[in-house]
């Protein structure tokens, strides 16, 4: 059975992160269908973001939070694996979306968030077809994405 929740997600900054950290937090413990999104301009400011979800039974929930902790504590050392190169790349590509995010009027989760653009640096694809095996990278986003992350991911400093 498909389920609807929806999330505020702040412009102001610190608000942002802590309303980004729920949405991920959620995002995370369930099998997501679709999302939406609409900027809302009145007395607050702020994303509003529906995640439309199937609700698994608990039993699915609590496994998918022990994957994802595993996960976690598989990606903290890659963190600490990064290059001096890679470093520069990663810091080039969140400039990117950055630009990106406020070309677009968009909180910068909704671009690529952060582990996805580890992913890229650490998988370094050499065609655009190898973007949609790293995770987060859909059709979608790499129809819309894809030529300007090639082009930083083959740009050598």
């Amino acid at each position: 059975m498909v389920k609807v929740k929806v999330f505020e997600v702040s412009v102001d900054k610190k608000r942002c992160i802590e309303d980004e950290s729920a949405l991920n937090q959620f995002i995370g413990c369930v099998k997501v269908k679709k999302t939406s999104t609409q900027f809302i301009n009145g007395a607050f400011n702020c994303w509003s973001v529906m995640v439309f979800y199937e609700d698994d039974q608990e039993e699915s929930r609590s496994e998918i939070k022990k994957e994802k902790s595993e996960k976690s504590e598989l990606k903290a050392p890659i963190k600490v694996v990064l290059n001096e190169m890679q470093e520069a790349l990663l810091l080039r590509l969140k400039s990117w979306r950055q630009a990106k995010a406020t070309e677009l009027n968009l909180p910068v989760f909704m671009i690529c968030r952060n582990n996805e653009l580890e992913q890229l640096v650490l998988m370094s694809p050499g065609k655009m077809e190898d973007l949609e095996s790293i995770k987060g990278f859909g059709k979608q986003k790499v129809a819309k994405y894809g030529k300007e992350l090639m082009r930083i991911l083959r740009k050598k400093e």
